[in-house]
């Protein structure tokens, strides 16, 4: 097997999708896997300072994350237009495409503990990642 370069590697198209169906609204929704930096910055927003603690904050934790990875066919991203979207649909509906994008960017129940268990033992990091 090649060694791989920096360049090599970031010229791969690696991409997961899902594909959602939502009938209630009348077709499919496409969901994405987050880039690196996309995850990082995901897991940091689970996450509010307090002095030198950081101390979980679920405020919109489902939402966060479908509207990180909900897509277009082209598989372009707009987060922040997405969770203004999103936020006034049905919770049950919102529920269906969490759970997805949770699998699809291998975020489980035990690597959501692992987050929290790690934000826990380094007070003062600012990166908390999965």
């Amino acid at each position: 097997m090649a060694l791989l370069s920096a360049a090599d590697i970031a010229s791969v198209q690696d991409f997961k999708y899902v594909d959602v169906d939502m009938p209630q609204w009348g077709g499919t929704v496409r969901l994405r896997n987050l880039t690196a930096d996309a995850l990082d910055e995901y897991n940091r927003s689970l996450f509010t300072q307090q002095g030198d603690n950081f101390v979980p904050n679920a405020v919109r934790r489902r939402l966060k994350l479908v509207s990180y990875c909900f897509c277009d066919e082209q598989g372009k991203i707009d987060a922040k237009s997405n969770i203004e979207a999103l936020a006034n649909r049905d919770g049950t509906d919102i529920d269906t495409l969490y759970e997805a994008a949770a699998t699809l960017n291998k975020l489980t129940q035990a690597s959501r503990e692992e987050i929290a268990k790690n934000s826990e033992a380094t007070p003062g990091s600012a990166t908390v990642t999965a």
